[in-house]
């Protein structure tokens, strides 16, 4: 028997099985998006920043622009006016070293907020928002990119037991 009649086979069948499971994946994010429905933005809250400041505490950049933190009143009403999904832009700029490192007093508070959204059963996209905006630091592109990659990975690392309702975003 030819080499060429058994090989051909197989790779047809593994294409098969790629291809019904790549159709899964697919089906399954179509599902995740309809479920989503109509969203929030918590905008002005996490992702505030300044051209003139710096912000020393997570309180000072969440309260920069007259907002107060996220809460748990403030999540359940959101829900009860018929959202399903909140986005949850976050600048993390003023709390990561030079080399991408999340300030742990940062990292807490994001996770909170991300906790309360998902405990009511809302999807929640967590970003990074404004770290490329003009003057911040993502607008040097290549230059940073093992920064970025290491954001990312913290980020990552910190949710990776986290379903479907979670969704992350790189926003600029």
């Amino acid at each position: 028997m030819n080499a060429l009649n058994i090989i051909l086979p197989i790779i047809l069948i593994i294409s098969l099985i790629l291809d019904y499971l790549w159709s899964l994946q697919q089906r399954n994010s179509l599902d995740i998006v309809r479920k989503m429905g109509i969203g929030y933005n918590l905008a002005n809250t996490f992702d505030s920043f300044s051209y003139y400041k710096d912000f020393e505490t997570p309180d000072e950049q969440i309260e920069f622009n007259g907002n107060i933190a996220p809460n748990k009143d403030m999540i359940k009403r959101i829900k009860k006016y018929g959202f399903k999904t909140i986005c949850f832009p976050v600048t993390w700029m003023y709390f990561i070293d030079d080399e991408g490192n999340i300030k742990s007093e940062w990292m807490i508070r994001v996770k909170e907020v991300v906790d309360l959204i998902i405990k009511e059963k809302l999807y929640c996209i967590l970003n990074v928002h404004n770290d490329g905006f003009y003057t911040s630091w993502l607008i040097r592109g290549m230059e940073v990119i093992d920064k970025y990659i290491n954001l990312w990975t913290q980020i990552a690392n910190e949710f990776k037991d986290y379903n479907e309702f979670l969704i992350f975003e790189s926003d600029g």
